[in-house]
């Protein structure tokens, strides 16, 4: 039985195999790929029923700008809210059973309503707390049921403490 072969030998035989396959490529099969490559995009195009490209380069802008287009959403189904939230579109609370739909631009829920609306609102975003913690402005504890506002950098902290946090400011 042979002895195996060190891994750092094994690891120098596969970088001198690597550079030599890089040296000595085969030119022939370049061309043979970029014209198969071309004549499947033609077929392609033609059961697509789309337009072949331009041999021009693409303006790297335009290419920039169709990447970054969100395609539009189609308009979501009515839903009935299981949990109390805020709408950013009025900033009126959402309420149990209130008809929300999300948003097309946004990707939030918001009333029926204001599905259409273009500006979000200037609120806080404050639910009711469903577990026990602790605000992170006072110390004091939060019990279930409370109002709770997340304000950012800081966390989630009483309704009260964010109004009186707003007026200091």
């Amino acid at each position: 039985m042979a002895k195996p072969i060190p891994f750092n030998r094994r690891w120098l035989q596969n970088q001198q195999a690597r550079a030599e396959a890089a040296a000595d490529p085969t030119a022939a099969a370049t061309p043979v790929v970029r014209e198969q490559a071309q004549q499947l995009q033609a077929i392609l195009c033609a059961a697509l029923n789309v337009p072949e490209p331009d041999d021009e380069a693409p303006d790297p802008m335009a290419l920039v700008r169709a990447y970054l287009q969100e395609p539009p959403r189609e308009a979501d189904a009515v839903l009935y809210a299981r949990f109390e939230s805020q709408c950013p579109g009025c900033g009126e609370p959402i309420r149990v059973g209130d008809p929300i739909v999300r948003h097309p631009q946004w990707g939030r829920y918001v009333h029926a309503h204001c599905r259409n609306r273009q500006q979000r609102a200037a609120v806080a975003y404050t639910i009711v707390a469903r577990y026990p913690g602790v605000c992170r402005h006072c110390g004091q504890p939060v019990h279930p049921g409370e109002r709770i506002t997340q304000v950012r950098g800081l966390g989630w902290i009483h309704e009260a403490c964010a109004q009186q946090r707003q007026r200091d400011s």
